[in-house]
């Protein structure tokens, strides 16, 4: 059938009368107790009512080809269409006991020749006795048009959303691997680097458990109480999304001592929201808006305050909150999924360089503490004697006696506790290999034992001077001076 051809006719307006328990037939609707309301005002939950729309297909449309009747919303119905009975949707009743429920999206197939030209009335029994939620608006569409069903509509509305899931389950997958090669690699501040980890999961796979409830409408058919269901799922990932977000946040840019006062203020709004807030596309919206300000406000005072990363943080998220206030009912249905990848793209970037330099952190300590420990063992241990040769005898010096060591040339001036001295035959660099690692390269002519260290002295130059315990000094070049001072500091 080409585009042409095709016709949809949706009602606005219906005559609604409650049931009163009569027989299943259409009655006149014409009672005192019948009233003409707009379509997206009909509310049928914990009722029983006979709906009635009156309805002219388009001059151009065909009472010969194939037509159908679309229902959908939170009901179950019984369809007559120009008095004549087409079908049910579940079984309409006065109570739960007796109302089987209907799916939330279907169809029901005209026979040949009910459809008139001219106008022609839909009536519909219909009740929604099985709710677990009362919605705004519990009825979508009530209409003829020709063969296809509505969820298929759907889909195509929410077909494009799917795009992004696969970066936001992989994204959550990777940070979970992330979580578990941190937790392998434990440490005393390990858990500090995992936490914003853990967040961006939480993130990547509450929008990807809302994506997927989401499209499940058109993916799926259902009976109506499921709605319910799918409604909460959506407005539950929404909220853990969105506190997920504000834990990051706040991991990043503000002071432990006011998360968690901030963290309860937003719960507690975030439940006001979702118990007085109409309608579940605002309360999805609110509940992930309320963090989304109150990290907003955290990474603008983390801004004035000048802390790294905030002014980025808050850039983005004023961008979220921009997004979410202009359009909520369609950012939640359409934009949301993109807006949310390439939020996590950004955050995941940001964590990735802060468990770099974690790591990095980590690795240096590590081989500090191996350094230091290697030292300590040394100056724990009696570091020998050390073998002089001189003409015609080879005299045996106790290491620990040497002060320092000073090159000159083919040999080396010994210079021990006493200031006496005693040559080496070599060269500063042969030595240094032969002495223990108490003694630290401290110029390329001097060698010092660290255990007669006093104190350390910078001199205009860049340069500086150590003092010794026996009154001598050592020059230290400015070029070694930062990887001396470094050392000192590690050995005291």
């Amino acid at each position: 059938m080409n585009a042409e051809a095709y016709h949809s006719v949706e009602m606005d307006t219906v005559t609604v009368c409650p049931a009163h328990g009569e027989t299943d037939r259409p009655p006149t609707m014409n009672g005192p107790d019948c009233q003409d309301v707009p379509l997206i005002t009909l509310d049928p939950q914990g009722k029983d009512l006979w709906v009635r729309a009156r309805f002219q297909l388009p001059e151009t449309a065909s009472v010969d080809l194939p037509w159908v009747v679309l229902l959908s919303g939170k009901f179950a119905s019984r369809v007559w269409v120009n008095e004549q009975l087409i079908g049910s949707n579940g079984t309409p009743g006065p109570d739960a006991e007796t109302e089987q429920p209907g799916r939330m999206d279907a169809t029901l197939n005209l026979p040949h020749g009910v459809l008139r030209s001219g106008e022609n009335t839909l009536t519909l029994r219909m009740s929604s006795h099985h709710n677990l939620l009362h919605l705004l608006h519990p009825v979508h569409g009530l209409g003829v048009n020709q063969p296809g069903h509505p969820a298929d509509a759907m889909l195509r509305y929410y077909w494009t959303s799917l795009l992004p899931f696969g970066a936001l389950l992989l994204a959550g997958l990777y940070l979970l691997v992330l979580i578990w090669m941190q937790r392998l690699e434990r440490g005393t501040s390990k858990h500090r680097a995992s936490d914003g980890s853990w967040t961006l999961c939480l993130m990547a796979l509450s929008a990807a458990l809302q994506l997927l409830a989401e499209v499940s409408r058109g993916a799926l058919t259902y009976d109506y109480p499921l709605h319910d269901v799918r409604l909460l799922v959506i407005t539950g990932c929404s909220a853990l999304f969105g506190f997920s977000l504000l834990l990051h946040v706040m991991a990043q840019v503000s002071e432990s001592a006011w998360r968690r006062r901030v963290g309860i203020v937003v719960a507690l709004l975030m439940v006001l929201v979702i118990a007085f807030v109409p309608g579940f596309d605002f309360k999805a919206a609110g509940v992930m808006l309320i963090p989304l300000l109150a990290g907003l406000i955290l990474c603008l005072i983390a801004v004035v305050r000048r802390q790294p990363m905030a002014g980025r943080y808050a850039v983005v998220l004023a961008l979220f909150c921009a997004i979410i206030t202009i359009a909520p009912s369609n950012f939640l249905d359409r934009y949301f999924f993109y807006v949310v990848a390439a939020l996590l793209i950004f955050m995941v970037i940001q964590q990735a360089r802060i468990v770099s330099r974690h790591r990095q952190r980590l690795h240096e300590e590590q081989a500090r503490a191996d350094r230091l420990q290697l030292i300590l063992d040394q100056q724990q241990e009696d570091p020998g004697h050390l073998e002089v040769r001189s003409v015609g005898k080879v005299e045996r010096i106790h290491i620990a006696d040497i002060a320092y060591c000073k090159g000159a040339g083919d040999y080396v001036e010994l210079n021990q506790q006493d200031q006496t001295q005693a040559l080496y035959q070599g060269s500063l660099t042969e030595l240094e290999a032969e002495l223990p690692g108490i003694f630290l390269r401290v110029h390329r002519s001097y060698l010092v034992n660290t255990r007669f260290i006093r104190g350390l002295t910078r001199l205009p130059s860049g340069g500086g001077k150590l003092q010794l315990d026996n009154e001598q000094s050592v020059p230290v070049s400015r070029r070694i001076m930062p990887a001396v001072r470094q050392e000192l500091s590690l050995r005291r």
